[in-house]
Formats: structure tokens, C-alpha cells, sequence
């Protein structure tokens, strides 16, 4: 279905593959204090951000959940299910691997649909702007992180298999 409801399963499940990316990396990187450190933390965001998108969700009517929305928006949140299979944790050897993979998703279309839906749907202002602080600081993590790795060192950073 190409309704709101639908949007925010799909929204949901990207917020999941996240987390996952983020627990299954401290993993592979547990030999690095400083990483497992970055993973914990943007895990607990992402922990977050489905929260606060189960909280936004349940506050709309069944009315408003059949709405239709752009199916862009549905088909943007769909190939992060579809591109997102165990084999690109398979194929993270390194530092910089985990970083693009994270950054490419954390700076992806799907961002820009969760402040939409926050935008449009949140029954507060103060929720909307509590969320984008949120999100905007933890986008944030991810660049700091390539400022104190820059990429030559994430590249000599091997995963702990």
C-alpha cells in the first residue's frame, strides 16, 4: 500500500537495519575501545529514533495513517531493506568500509523522509525540533569520527575476524 502507515513500517525497519549495522560493528571492531564507544552510542540513537517515530506514529489517527503519500518516499525506504542483505557486513574488511556504509546510509534520501514526516506529523513543534537536534547530532558523530580517523587510517584499520 502507498499509505502513511506504511511509510512508517518501512521507516521503522531502516531505523532497525541501522541499529544493526552499529551492533554488529562494535563487534567486528571490539579490538577498538574508541569504536565500540562510537558504535554504543549511535546504537542507543537509533534505539531513539524508533521510539520517537512508534510515539509519532501512534499519535495520528487510523484516518490519517491511510493517507496516501508519495510512493518515491516508499520506494527510497524499500531499497534500504533490498541493498542492506548480511553480505555488506561481509564485505567490511575495514575502518573505512564501516564508515562509508554507515555514512551512506546516515546521509541518505531516507534522512530527509524521516524530518518530513516529523515535519508534517508532529503534534508539536518542540517534538519536531527535539528530533531534527537528535538526528542533526547524530549525523554529527559520524563526521567527527572521520576527522579523528581520517581515511588513510581507516583503511590500515582491520576488522577483529
Amino acid at each position: 500500500m502507498n499509505d502513511l502507515k506504511t511509510l512508517f513500517d518501512l521507516a521503522l525497519a531502516s531505523e532497525s537495519i541501522m541499529r544493526s549495522l552499529y551492533r554488529r560493528s562494535a563487534k567486528f571492531f571490539s579490538h577498538l575501545p574508541r569504536i565500540v564507544e562510537f558504535c554504543a552510542r549511535m546504537e542507543k540513537d537509533e534505539i531513539l529514533h524508533i521510539e520517537k517515530l512508534l510515539a509519532l506514529r501512534d499519535s495520528l489517527s487510523l484516518e490519517q495513517l491511510s493517507q496516501p503519500v508519495d510512493p518515491g518516499e516508499l520506494k527510497a525506504l524499500r531499497e534500504i531493506k533490498k541493498d542492506f542483505p548480511d553480505e555488506a557486513f561481509e564485505k567490511m574488511e575495514n575502518l573505512d568500509d564501516f564508515y562509508e556504509l554507515a555514512n551512506e546510509l546516515e546521509f541518505s534520501e531516507t534522512n530527509a523522509i524521516f524530518q518530513s514526516l516529523f515535519k508534517k506529523h508532529s503534534p508539536s513543534s518542540r517534538e519536531t525540533r527535539s528530533f531534527l537536534l537528535l538526528h542533526d547530532t547524530h549525523q554529527e558523530n559520524l563526521v567527527v569520527l572521520s576527522e579523528e580517523f581520517p581515511r588513510a587510517e581507516r583503511q590500515k584499520i582491520l576488522t577483529a575476524r
